[in-house]
């Protein structure tokens, strides 16, 4: 990870006026929506910010939701048995400050979520991460760390907790005692 910290938005904590990601819809979301729907149990929001300083680097939003047993793909389709729907974190919306891309924030958010899902799978039922990929180079992007499209939702991508639990595994099995 880079000096930055990543932790849940606080709006009496995070600056998020000055956030300028370069997409109006997520600015917003990031500005106006993220602590409402937080109140309301419908997100979280977690942001990316510079050690000592309360301004807003980055962030991403997460929820629960389903998939359907019929989107995965045939491996993942068996291993869902006849349950009609998945159950799922998604990472909602993500984005990362104009000055501070290709500096890794957007995918310390990523791999911050995949680490949660990871966790929450341990306690509740949550087999996939989803995300929604905006355009090819970020499927290819994704597909790099494990992420398969969807069948039937285009851009839609899933990755199960269980291969996210091995890689973790993995890693703390990687390093030096």
């Amino acid at each position: 990870m880079g000096d930055w910290l990543i932790e849940l938005l606080d709006e009496n904590k995070h600056e998020r006026a000055l956030f300028d990601c370069g997409e109006e819809d997520l600015n917003s979301y990031l500005q106006q929506k993220a602590a409402r729907y937080a109140e309301k149990n419908i997100s979280v929001t977690y942001v990316a910010t510079r050690e000592g300083d309360c301004g807003v680097i980055g962030f991403c939003a997460v929820a629960a939701t389903s998939v359907e047993r019929a989107d995965l793909n045939d491996s993942f389709r068996r291993r869902a048995g006849r349950y009609k729907q998945v159950p799922a974190m998604i990472i909602g919306q993500l984005a990362v400050r104009r000055a501070d891309t290709s500096q890794g924030v957007g995918w310390s958010l990523v791999a911050y979520a995949l680490r949660l899902a990871e966790s929450i799978s341990r306690q509740i039922g949550v087999a996939l991460v989803i995300l929604d990929a905006r355009d090819d180079k970020l499927i290819q992007y994704y597909e790099r760390y494990g992420f398969r499209e969807l069948t039937r939702v285009p851009r839609r991508m899933f990755i199960s907790t269980r291969e996210i639990r091995n890689i973790l595994d993995a890693r703390r099995r990687a390093r030096p005692s």
